[in-house]
């Protein structure tokens, strides 16, 4: 079987990064466990994709690894190559660096790795807060009123 932390020095040898950047995030998954490479990594690369759409880096969406300052050397060359020193986007930047950086940082998120029983009950709870979140905002008579605009505007997808 092989483990998060070989995974992830064979991804890092396919996405060609550095050794010190690969020791960095060996370190972190060590420190912080299967975390840091499918929760801490990709809200890095969401909020460098975040930073794309709106123009420029958006210091409201940093995450805890580009705020707190430990970017990893190779990560910070990636940046710089996206973004000009004012936090706009480089209208130039190869696109390599940003598919080198989602490749790296995406890469187990949707893997199905086991977790502990802390780490499942926060999520089921955070779960249940959102789902309630959004059940209290729910105004039913809007979703007649899309349901009736669907029904006028595409009767033939309606069953009769």
């Amino acid at each position: 079987m092989i483990t998060l932390e070989k995974l992830m020095i064979a991804v890092s040898k396919d996405c060609d990064i550095d050794t010190q950047t690969t020791q960095y995030c060996l370190k972190r998954l060590r420190a912080e466990g299967s975390q840091f490479w499918t929760k801490t990594l990709p809200e890095f690369s969401k909020f460098i994709l975040t930073s794309l759409e709106k123009g420029r880096l958006v210091k409201s969406s940093f995450t805890k690894l580009a705020w707190q300052g430990t970017l990893p050397l190779h990560f910070r060359r990636l940046i710089v190559q996206m973004f000009a020193y004012g936090g706009a986007v480089k209208v130039d930047f190869d696109p390599l660096c940003l598919w080198q950086l989602r490749q790296f940082c995406e890469y187990v998120y949707k893997l199905t790795v086991p977790f502990d029983e802390k780490t499942l009950e926060q999520a089921e709870v955070k779960f249940v807060q959102t789902e309630q979140e959004l059940t209290d905002r729910l105004d039913v008579r809007y979703l007649d009123q899309l349901q009736d605009t669907f029904v006028e505007l595409f009767p033939s997808l309606v069953r009769q």
